[in-house]
Formats: C-alpha cells, structure tokens, sequence
C-alpha cells in the first residue's frame, strides 16, 4: 500500500507543471497514455539541458582525438545532434529526423516535410519535436510523423522547445509560448510582449526566455508571461542559467553578463578586450564561464572564473596585434562568424569547434588536444556553418557539420 501511494505522489509531482493548464482541451473520459519522466538520454535538447548550460554529466576526452566515425546525412544539418539512450538524432534541413546507434548504424528515418527545422528536442516517450520555419510545432517518432500543429503565430527565429517531466513540452514560435502533450494536444498557450529568441530554459517550474531586444521573460502556463529584466543589448546564441538562479548571456559580442531571476538586476563577468569578440553560448563549469573568443578573426577558448577573472587557451594561430587595414587605410569592419557553443564536463575538461573548423578539447592536467584534419572536411570554414557540439558518452562527442555530416569524435580520458 505504502508502495503504491509513493508511485501515486511521483505521479502527481511530475505532472504538477503540466497540471496548471488542464482545462485547455481535456476530456477526462477520454483514455490517454501519460508518459512521465525526464527526457532520457545525455543530452535530450540542445545545449545538454533544461538549464542550456552545456554541463555534460559524462567525462570528455582529454587527448589523442580521432574520428571514431562520419555518417552522411543526406541534407544539410543547422543544429546540434541529440542524444538518447542507445541512439544519436539529427534533424536536417529537409525536416528528416534521422537516428544512429553509438557505433554510427543507421536505426531509423522518417520524413516529417518540416521544412527548415529549429533545434530539436526529445521528449520522455522518444517523440522529436522541433518548429519548422514555417511555424509548424511537429512531432516524430519511430518511423512516423505523429503531428503537426500550427499555431498562426509568425515564426520569426528558430527557438529550441523544452521538454518537461510529464512528457509534454514547451514550444515557442514568434512571441507565442504554447504547452502541448506528446500527443501534440495544446494545453496552454501564452503571448510575450516582443518576438523571443534562443532556447527556452526551465527553472524551477518556470519557462524562461529571451528576446531579440535582450528583455528575460518568464511563463508558468495558465499565467500571464512576466517580464524580470533586460540585459539592454543583443542575445547571441541564447541564454543559460547558473546555479544560483540567474541567467547568463553573452550581449552585443563583448559582454558577458548574469540577470537575476528574482531581482532583474544584471552584472557584468567580463568585458572583451579591445578588437575582440564574445561568441555565445557560454557553458557553466563548476569554476566558471566558458565560451569561444575571436580577435581579427582568429578564435580562441575563453575562461571567465567567478571573480571575472578572463584567460585564454589558443587552439591554432596567435591572434595578429591589429586588423588587416583597407586598401583606403580604414580598419575592416567587424564580422562575428558562425559558432557554435562549447561543452564542458564536471572535471572543467572543454570540446569545442571553433568557426576555422578546429575541433579539440581542452583541459588543465592534458593541455589542449585537437584533430589533426577538419571534422567535417578539408573545406571546412565553409562546410562547418553553425555547427553543434553534444556529449557521445565517456571520452567521446558528436560534431554536426552543415554539409549533412555527422562526426563522432573520441579519445583517451
């Protein structure tokens, strides 16, 4: 008996945020299968986490990096793989959701015609779900489409949705938050006040989001969205959320700052150093912040410890003391390249691929270790646009390559 009231309380916590909006489209005579749990797997949605700190559970490797194996997709990929127990999952361009056991076999494709999909996630029962450019919220699983669902709302930029413990999952098009089931069923839905951007966070039971202006916003379906703050500048490549409940972000290239949750006050870590650039996202280690830096476009790995404290690993080329000038003698104007947000481990080991096709990973015991070719190709600046790192398991990660490539790339502890 005992027993069966424990099981009863896990099942009424996990379904406590999904809860709130029950009266949108329920029928409780209706029979549903309710799936409850985390989303399973290393790295379910982009950025590892709920918290998109890229903060991996499992140890990165440390040196002697090789390719363990390359897989061709088929179409172009924008977005970081997923990955799940006993499989990996890629979402390309042409909206095909594609999965590979650990050892790089090919397990399964369905074709959703989601066509230019954002980053995807994976919920408790195995369903990917992604928004298409076209504003579709769609859902895959096994080898079938299970649904599509437009909401009317523009779909603006591509926003990674957030799986939550009772198998549903919070999705974003434009400035619209919606709350759906695995079944694709919208239970609540919301409007924030200005077009969002980046991943959605949760924390402690609420959704959080950023916009293009760089105002934090925060949503419990069956409520209004609230406005905490704004970091009063551009969001590159998302938000993050430290341990003690604030977000971070990196803001018009050359700052990186927290917001309070609670409070909506903001601090700045760190400020690049003249003729530098921040690339975002930033990964939360145990000591600090980490994130990918560029000087006259040559790129770099940046440590910002807690007292904001900034030092710098090369991974190629010293950077030059100053531009190249124009013909005319006036500097060139500053480009930010594609990049893509770095991983970090529990020991503060990094990987990471830089917007020249670099690929290693860095750590303070082995020094920094990188592949001796391009992951994704020799004509890799090109072929690697906006690529994603994910976890693979101890001593290996996964690189998504634009030109449809997926790289798993390994090596000693």
């Amino acid at each position: 008996m005992k027993s069966r009231l424990a099981a009863l309380g896990v099942l009424v916590v996990a379904l406590g945020f999904g809860a709130i909006a029950l009266a949108d489209g329920f029928d409780p005579r209706r029979p549903r299968t309710v799936v409850v749990g985390a989303p399973k797997g290393v790295a379910p949605m982009a950025r590892v986490n709920p918290r998109r700190d890229g903060r991996t559970s499992q140890p990165l490797p440390t040196k002697k990096l090789h390719v363990e194996w390359k897989k061709t997709t088929g179409a172009p990929l924008e977005n970081p793989p997923l990955v799940e127990d006993g499989r990996v999952v890629v979402v390309g361009a042409r909206g095909d959701v594609v999965s590979y056991a650990p050892d790089g076999e090919e397990r399964g494709r369905v074709s959703t015609t989601g066509t230019s999909p954002g980053p995807a996630a994976i919920l408790g029962d195995g369903t990917v779900v992604f928004v298409s450019a076209g504003g579709e919220i769609v859902g895959a699983r096994g080898s079938s489409r299970r649904f599509g669902v437009r909401s009317g709302a523009s779909s603006g930029a591509k926003i990674a949705p957030l799986p939550l413990a009772d198998g549903g999952f919070v999705a974003a098009i434009g400035a619209e938050l919606l709350l759906l089931d695995a079944e694709g069923t919208v239970r609540a839905r919301a409007q924030a006040q200005e077009p969002l951007v980046g991943p959605l966070l949760g924390a402690s039971g609420r959704v959080v989001a950023g916009s293009r202006s760089g105002a934090v916003f925060t949503w419990v379906p069956g409520g209004e969205v609230i406005r905490v703050g704004s970091f009063r500048g551009a969001i590159d490549s998302g938000l993050a959320l430290d341990d003690g409940g604030k977000v971070v972000a990196i803001v018009d290239q050359t700052q990186l700052m927290d917001l309070d949750l609670t409070r909506g006050a903001t601090t700045t870590r760190s400020t690049a150093a003249p003729g530098s650039l921040y690339l975002g996202p930033p990964a939360l280690g145990t000591s600090g912040a980490v994130l990918l830096g560029s000087t006259f476009g040559v790129s770099y790995v940046v440590l910002v410890d807690r007292a904001g404290a900034e030092s710098r690993i090369a991974v190629g080329a010293a950077p030059p003391a100053g531009p190249t000038l124009l013909p005319d003698g006036g500097a060139p104007p500053v480009v930010v390249p594609p990049h893509a947000g770095v991983l970090v481990d529990a020991k503060g080991t990094l990987a990471f691929v830089t917007p020249e096709g670099v690929v290693g990973v860095a750590s303070r015991e082995s020094g920094t270790s990188t592949l001796g070719d391009p992951a994704c190709g020799r004509n890799a600046p090109k072929a690697l646009l906006q690529p994603g790192l994910a976890p693979a398991g101890p001593g290996a990660f996964y690189v998504a390559c634009e030109g449809g490539t997926l790289v798993k790339v390994a090596g000693d502890l």
